[in-house]
C-alpha cells in the first residue's frame, strides 16, 4: 500500500512539473522521431540524473548541508525516480 501511495505522489509531482516546464523541456526542442534528437534527450536526462546523484552524494555520504534548504534528500530521490520513468518513456517512443 505504501508503495502505491508513493507512486501516486510521484505521479502528482510529475504532472505538476510538466505543467510548469512543459513536455518540450525534456526533448530540448528536438524531434524525438529523429534518432540523434532522441539520443541527445536521453543524454540530457542522464546528465540531470547525474546532477541529482552528486547532490545526494554531497548530502548523504559527505554529510554536507544543502544550501538550497527547500530541496531535501527525499526531493532529490523523487526527481531521480521521475527522470528514470521519463527516460523509459522516451526509450519506448511514448514521450509525445
Amino acid at each position: 500500500e505504501e508503495f502505491q501511495a508513493v507512486q501516486k505522489e510521484q505521479y502528482e509531482l510529475f504532472a505538476a512539473k510538466m505543467l510548469s516546464y512543459g513536455r518540450g523541456n525534456i526533448a530540448l526542442g528536438g524531434d524525438l522521431a529523429n534518432k540523434e534528437d532522441k539520443d541527445l534527450t536521453l543524454t540530457s536526462i542522464w546528465i540531470r540524473m547525474n546532477d541529482k546523484m552528486n547532490r545526494l552524494k554531497n548530502m548523504v555520504i559527505k554529510k554536507r548541508s544543502n544550501p538550497l534548504d527547500n530541496e531535501s534528500i527525499e526531493d532529490t530521490w523523487r526527481d531521480m525516480s521521475n527522470y528514470a520513468i521519463i527516460a523509459l518513456l522516451v526509450g519506448k517512443d511514448k514521450w509525445k
